[in-house]
């Protein structure tokens, strides 16, 4: 998950949205997530999708969040979030400059 999961997304319909609410989480201590690119990149696809009548409200830690259709998780792949995200769901995302993850579950609980 380095840069920002989720910015770039046109085949990605949010049409089933049952929530109409999308969770972004950030940490704020990721230095990738807070980086400038990837904060103009969240608030990119922020923007997005609020024109599309989708509400999307902001987290500093996954535990935080009560209800979403869909989260998406900002954060660089050294980040203690990401790490526990991407053991959770078995997904490895190499430790290249502009790799980025695209991770889906259907649980929170990511231990």
């Amino acid at each position: 998950m380095a840069g920002t999961a989720g910015v770039g997304l046109p085949f990605v319909s949010f049409d089933g949205l049952t929530e109409r609410t999308v969770a972004f989480i950030t940490d704020p201590a990721d230095p990738i997530a807070a980086s400038a690119p990837a904060v103009w990149a969240a608030k990119e696809l922020e923007q997005s999708l609020v024109t599309r009548g989708i509400a999307v409200k902001r987290y500093g830690e996954i535990a935080d969040v009560k209800t979403a259709t869909l989260i998406i998780a900002v954060a660089g792949c050294g980040s203690g979030m990401a790490g526990r995200l991407l053991r959770y769901c078995g997904v490895k995302i190499p430790a290249v400059p502009e790799a980025l993850g695209l991770v889906t579950t259907f649980s929170l609980r990511t231990g």
